[in-house]
């Protein structure tokens, strides 16, 4: 005992360049556990958190001219570089019909001379052309080398299918092109995507910039390769327009528009995809208050509850997503201050788009009456709750807008509206953040924050699954110890709900699915859960807690809402 004590304190103190990258477990570890809980190899695997947008889903050029966690140098440096990298990813990304894999053979050329066109418009940098800029570079190369490897494979339209040919070949070629990449190619790629919100960690860049080229047909199948054990995935939009005050193209005109129309066209692509045979998804629509103000969207009072409830009714949504970090609280709104416009107009036009003529206690009703709506009409909502900076619109908005305080706060006002505990069915996302389930400290008020949530309100659960240190032995560990206590402190007082029947498995799917190999989250998390101290619950986190939050018996019986054959029938057997 003493000896492994020491190699844990030895292990943690160790620098981050001596410790090798752990290995996440294998299938095969998996599989050898389970022969010791044979019942729980029937268990149904289902992820609440996963995206298959691709940069023509998101405003890539608003979010790096908003330039968010830019001091006055660097926004000087990078406003001429940022927006052609941005600019050119979006354009060049393509759109494929649901049932169907499209090719469009682009010449390797196209994209170069693109890229040029964009760069030669901005002015020198240090007597040194911007198209030599390294993540100007690496993204001319990866396209060159992807398409150059797609010629040779000559890749025909085919069926929807997981496995089929042309997607298999279209990954490997995506592969390929990111395996070639130098050093400084590499250091470029992971300049120009921090720069578009994303934060990757080591070979992540690589998976995430190949996922935003990729068409959104095979977004889907790439999930779905990935993840082949999972049962049902949970895919989760944004409403990203009204944030950074980036219009839409219009629809059909344009083949190379940077951001597609949200309402008039994401919605209606992404039910299709899940109206596929054999897409074992469904999907949760973005709400955003910002919607019923944003001029650019020539807004109409209660556009953005509209928005969501016609998708719902209309277009299959399974629920509603929502995203503080865009700007906004559940409860207790304070307008930010606005930015100083010394260098850029963009985040001060971008403040205005978000905050011009609206109040703190306006947004306070705007959310009110969507909660209101979902909690009366059974419709479960998912909300990022982890002091995170990813995808927050300024810096520190995550910190501020999307603290478990906010949610504690409309729970019980509502409450005592009610005279009863809410039943809003609510799952708050990787459910306060990465240090306080893996001990480092510093944000324990988050996950304490979750944990209360989740064990004094009926429908109120919590998602895990997007923590790179799971896949650490000894991490693992630190979590398995700290989970099994507060389960175990929740059946100690009868007033509080069983925090283990409150767990959800989730990925954020494709976030982090570079870091290590995709299915090592699976099974690092399947690991886990088949440690004595929580076999008990392996069924409740992987399936069943996610069964009672998407209230799928409900959802079966409401016929006015519209489901497709295959997602009927896939539903019913997760059920």
């Amino acid at each position: 005992m003493r000896a492994i004590c020491l190699l844990i304190i030895f292990t943690c103190l160790m620098p981050a360049w001596a410790r090798e990258k752990p290995v996440p477990p294998g299938p095969d570890q998996v599989s050898s556990l389970l022969k010791n809980h044979p019942a729980l190899k029937q268990v149904k695997i289902v992820d609440i958190h996963a995206h298959t947008f691709n940069a023509k889903a998101i405003p890539l050029e608003g979010i790096v001219l908003g330039k968010k966690n830019m001091n006055v140098i660097s926004s000087l440096v990078n406003s001429r570089t940022a927006q052609p990298v941005a600019r050119v990813i979006a354009e060049r990304a393509r759109l494929s019909e649901p049932g169907f894999a499209p090719y469009d053979l682009i010449d390797a050329e196209e994209h170069f001379s693109a890229i040029v066109e964009q760069v030669a418009r901005a002015e020198e940098l240090s007597h040194k052309r911007l198209s030599n800029h390294p993540a100007v570079c690496a993204l001319t190369r990866i396209l060159g080398r992807y398409e150059s490897a797609l010629g040779s494979s000559k890749i025909e339209n085919v069926a929807f299918a997981p496995t089929v040919q042309a997607h298999q070949a279209r990954k490997q070629a995506l592969e390929l092109a990111m395996a070639q990449l130098t050093e400084e190619e590499h250091k470029g790629l992971i300049w120009g995507l921090k720069l578009l919100g994303f934060s990757p960690e080591g070979d992540a860049a690589k998976g995430i910039m190949a996922v935003l080229l990729s068409s959104d047909g095979d977004i889907h199948r790439w999930y779905q390769t990935a993840y082949p054990d999972v049962d049902l995935v949970v895919n989760h939009l944004v409403d990203f327009a009204p944030v950074y005050d980036q219009k839409a193209g219009r629809i059909g005109w344009d083949p190379d528009r940077r951001l597609i129309d949200y309402e008039g066209e994401l919605l209606k692509r992404v039910a299709r995809f899940q109206a596929v045979p054999d897409a074992k998804s469904v999907y949760f629509v973005g709400y955003n208050p910002f919607r019923d103000h944003w001029r650019g969207g020539r807004a109409v009072h209660g556009d953005a509850l509209r928005i969501v409830q016609r998708a719902i009714t209309d277009h299959g949504a399974y629920g509603v997503s929502l995203f503080p970090l865009s700007g906004y609280r559940p409860a207790c709104n304070v307008i930010p201050h606005p930015p100083l416009s010394l260098v850029s107009r963009h985040p001060r036009r971008q403040w205005e788009a978000r905050y011009g003529g609206i109040t703190g206690e306006k947004l306070d009703q705007l959310l009110r009456d969507l909660l209101v709506w979902c909690e009366e009409n059974q419709v479960p909502v998912y909300a990022p709750c982890a002091p995170d900076e990813e995808w927050e619109a300024r810096a520190g908005y995550g910190e501020d807008m999307a603290h478990p305080q906010w949610w504690a706060h409309y729970l019980a006002e509502r409450s005592a509206e009610l005279g009863k505990p809410s039943p809003l069915r609510l799952c708050l996302g990787q459910a306060g953040g990465r240090k306080f389930w893996f001990g480092r400290g510093g944000e324990d008020e988050w996950g304490q924050g979750v944990y209360a949530l989740c064990t004094n309100y009926p429908n109120v659960y919590c998602q895990l699954g997007m923590h790179p240190e799971i896949a650490d032995p000894i991490k693992r560990i630190g979590f398995i110890n700290r989970l099994s206590l507060l389960v175990e402190f929740s059946h100690k007082n009868e007033q509080l709900y069983d925090f283990g029947r409150k767990l959800i498995y989730g990925t954020d799917w494709f976030m982090p699915g570079t870091t290590y190999p995709a299915a090592g989250y699976q099974h690092s998390y399947q690991v886990a859960f088949l440690d004595d101290r929580l076999a008990a619950y392996y069924a409740e986190f992987f399936q069943a807690n996610a069964v009672a939050f998407m209230n799928i018996e409900h959802r079966l019986s409401d016929k006015t809402l519209p489901i497709a054959a295959d997602l009927r029938a896939r539903l019913r057997s997760i059920q």
